[in-house]
């Protein structure tokens, strides 16, 4: 399945309007006056080319794929839609031919339907052969180049028969996607040269558009065979046409594509639904103007209002209709598969892939390994340099050998007098801390604002109001131009006056390659900004430094393509996606499932599979912590994805209600912004650290652990002495568990007796505090903590001024117990 590119949809989005805009002046107007129509002109100049070139874009990633697979996947996509809107277009003319007293004769009905497949949503038919055509010459010729090129001189050889002079007016705009995508890093690099060339040469064609350059006026063979004979015309004619309608093309599609993409910003999220919607869009508007819009004619409201309000207007309402349309077709499969071209889940025209090139190159700070450019032979700075590289981070907590099964003792020295021993009573709560209520947040599709916005926001990082950014961005701060900060971190507290920061779980894509993608570090260049981009996702080096901070990950999608998934399908692609996170994480294994919303084979694959042990859907079980008595391996735990809006009252009504009774909330996500940051920050503000503290927001896999420690530990007390008490706290895990790390609450102590506590080596992290009749100790036996905790130490050494560096530092060190290594480690944070 494949992932988005936001810029694309946002292109997409925005040329839809304007192919419908387009057809609304030519619906609304009188008879044939639009063809002369300097507006229409315009749209017309360059519009369906760019949607060719679109399409293009994408075609890399079904190279190499098997050829008839290829073929079938791409003829359900585009040619079903065809069939299935001419059906209701037939359905519509044999109602009108009934209504007339004329009985259609079923030759003539299938004709009409042949030819309104093949006709009258042209478009689709052409993407459908551009692809078939170019996927075959790669598959003969193997080199790019010479298959464009062969190819397209037999394409122009033939006649015009059939319609074809639009296939072959469009096929070069679909190779021109493709080029653009292969060498996207190097037109980004001359970005604004090559805009302001092709404004250049669009604004100089432009006034020279005449109703015979028209593809659908002037055709783009030299001959036709007509009734039987070869009809030829003289190259005088028809040459110069053709070569002025593929120059302006080429010129108007490159330079609204690279203008687009220049002023996208991510807050343009309704036009980017719209850009992904554009094949029902296309389809269902030219039925509702071509049968209902061509009734009207509005030309003589004056140029301005019918070109630039009522011609507008009438297309963006236009627009929502078809939306709300596509909705209800969406409802059912064969509705879907019928007129959409979509089987089980949203899938578009094509798949997206996104390319990185160049040079790699590790990263790590500990080494000083930050350039901030490269030096010529005179030793002086050429500031700024482009560096393409593989990004790491300068640490890496070792999941790979981590510990299992622990056994936690701590000894309790009191001043006073103990109780009798089967008077102190223990029990691990509901939830780690005694909160009250459970939140908790997965982030899908693998997205990078699970790292530039959520975790950033979470950690103290910059935020960017109208970008995106790596890791490698932070290592080299090359950071976006409109950074800003919320001033704090957030989270709760451990109840003993230590900060527990907010965590949640992102989705990953190990089978995409562009988890090893490069990151683009350009320090110092302001003239353009696309390496901050959202590209298609996280790297792997996002991921290892989230985790370090202790996210959760999980499986979500993988590559698979929606006509083949089957369970034994899914679990052999489970197996795959498994071990490169293995392989990847160095020993960090994933044990979660998130469901893609609508694909129930997921889930019972997840149940099957025996590295699956916590999952998540939008139609699983919703829990009540205080009352779960079960360890939930494999129950599939319920989340919703809220508005924001709706998020808060979900919160007040749960927290409307006493803690015995309050239901976890589980949210699920795509992308986040400055508008889900903010709520964090409400959330901290209101419930957390600086409000009523009474929170936990842990990762699914934290969570799950931690119930399954509550389900499953024991937990004893033995009185040594008068003065002194043995806790002993054993916590049995299995495969890939990373949080090995209880709230334990005991009765019959308080906080002021305690004259020392003293933990064995198992111990890592330990904090207490008064508790109700008793005290509660947070007990951690994570086997790296200490060296972890250094690590961040070190960061901050070589960065002293970074102030999130210095509050990392101190976030982990007071998670360690006391300890002269810990004190050691408070002294080197000044």
């Amino acid at each position: 399945m494949g992932k988005r590119i936001e810029y694309i949809d946002f292109i997409k989005g925005i040329c839809i309007f304007i192919v419908v805009w387009g057809h609304s002046i030519q619906n609304l107007g009188d008879g044939n006056d639009f063809w002369t129509n300097p507006v229409h002109e315009f749209i017309c100049s360059f519009h369906m080319p760019i949607f060719m070139l679109v399409s293009g874009f994408f075609f890399s990633k079904s190279i190499g794929k098997p050829l008839m697979q290829n073929i079938i996947r791409r003829f359900k996509q585009l040619i079903l839609p065809c069939f299935g809107w001419s059906l209701v277009l037939v359905a519509i003319n044999i109602g009108y031919m009934l209504y007339a007293g004329i009985i259609p004769s079923p030759a003539g009905t299938l004709k009409s339907l042949f030819m309104e497949t093949f006709t009258r949503f042209w478009f689709l038919r052409s993407v459908f052969i551009c692809f078939t055509l170019a996927i075959v010459s790669m598959k003969i010729f193997k080199k790019d180049t010479a298959a464009f090129i062969i190819s397209l001189l037999l394409f122009l050889a033939l006649p015009d028969n059939g319609r074809l002079h639009l296939d072959k007016f469009m096929y070069p705009f679909f190779w021109m996607g493709y080029f653009i995508h292969k060498y996207i890093d190097v037109i980004m690099k001359h970005r604004g040269k090559l805009l302001i060339a092709s404004l250049i040469l669009f604004a100089i064609l432009l006034p020279f558009y005449q109703k015979e350059d028209y593809i659908y006026i002037t055709g783009m063979s030299m001959y036709d065979y007509l009734e039987g004979k070869f009809v030829c015309y003289p190259p005088w004619e028809r040459l110069p046409i053709i070569c002025y309608r593929y120059l302006i093309g080429f010129a108007g599609s490159l330079f609204i594509f690279l203008l687009l993409q220049r002023v996208y910003r991510p807050h343009f999220r309704v036009i980017e639904k719209v850009g992904t919607y554009t094949l029902g869009i296309y389809t269902i508007h030219i039925l509702i103007e071509g049968n209902v819009l061509s009734r009207f004619n509005l030309l003589d409201t004056g140029f301005f209002m019918f070109n630039f309000i009522i011609t507008p207007v009438i297309s963006i309402l236009l627009i929502l209709l078809c939306m709300g349309i596509i909705k209800l077709l969406e409802m059912t499969r064969f509705s879907s598969l019928l007129f959409l071209g979509k089987t089980k889940t949203v899938i578009m025209l094509l798949a997206i892939c996104l390319i990185h090139v160049s040079c790699i190159k590790k990263v790590n700070l500990y080494q000083g390994d930050k350039d901030d450019g490269k030096q010529d032979n005179s030793g002086n700075n050429n500031s700024p340099q482009r560096q393409d590289i593989i990004v790491d981070t300068d640490f890496f907590y070792p999941f790979g050998n981590e510990s299992q099964n622990y056994t936690a003792e701590i000894i309790i020295n009191t001043r006073n007098t103990l109780p009798e021993e089967k008077a102190i009573k223990t029990v691990i709560p509901a939830l780690k801390y005694n909160k009250s209520w459970l939140l908790m947040l997965t982030q899908d599709d693998c997205k990078q604002a699970a790292f530039s916005w959520t975790w950033a926001a979470i950690n103290g990082k910059p935020l960017t109001a109208g970008y995106y950014y790596q890791l490698g961005h932070l290592q080299y701060e090359d950071l976006p131009p409109d950074i800003y900060y919320l001033g704090e971190t957030l989270g709760s507290t451990d109840g003993s006056g230590n900060e527990v920061r907010f965590s949640f779980t992102t989705t990953l894509s190990p089978e995409w390659e562009w988890m090893d993608a490069k990151t683009q570090i350009y320090k110092g260049q302001t003239q353009e900004y696309y390496r901050f981009f959202m590209k298609s996702g996280l790297t792997w080096g996002d991921v290892k430094e989230m985790l370090n901070y202790g996210i959760g990950i999980s499986i979500h999608d993988v590559n698979i393509d929606n006509e083949e998934i089957t369970v034994n399908n899914l679990l052999r692609h489970y197996d795959i996606a498994l071990n490169i996170i293995k392989e990847k994480l160095s020993g960090r294994g994933c044990k979660m499932l998130a469901k893609p919303s609508g694909i129930a084979e997921y889930i019972t694959a997840g149940q099957i599979h025996s590295s699956i042990q916590t999952m998540t859907s939008n139609d699983g079980e919703t829990i009540c912590p205080a009352k779960t008595e079960n360890d939930l391996k494999k129950v599939i735990l319920n989340r919703g994805f809220y508005s924001i809006e709706d998020l808060k009252k979900e919160i007040d009504k749960q927290l409307q209600l006493s803690p015995e009774k309050r239901m976890a909330i589980n949210v699920g996500v795509h992308g986040t912004d400055a508008s889900w940051a903010d709520l964090l920050l409400w959330i901290n503000n209101n419930y957390g650290k600086k409000g009523t503290d009474n929170v936990w927001i842990p990762n699914q896999e934290e969570y799950y652990e931690y119930n399954f420690y509550r389900t499953h530990g024991t937990t004893a007390v033995t009185k040594i002495d008068e003065h002194k008490l043995r806790l002993t706290v054993h916590l049995p895990s299995e495969e890939d568990f990373y949080y090995p790390s209880v709230t334990v609450n005991l009765s019959g102590i308080k906080k002021e007796d305690i004259t020392s506590l003293d933990a064995g080596s198992t111990v890592t992290g330990l904090s207490y505090s008064n508790y109700e009749n008793g005290i509660m100790l947070n007990i951690d036996c994570r086997k790296y903590l200490t060296e972890h905790a250094e690590n961040f130490v070190k960061r901050y050494e070589a960065n002293p001024t970074d102030a999130s560096a210095k509050a990392d530092a101190l976030y982990f060190v007071n998670m360690l117990k006391d300890s002269d290594k810990k004190e050691e480690l408070k002294k080197r944070i000044k």
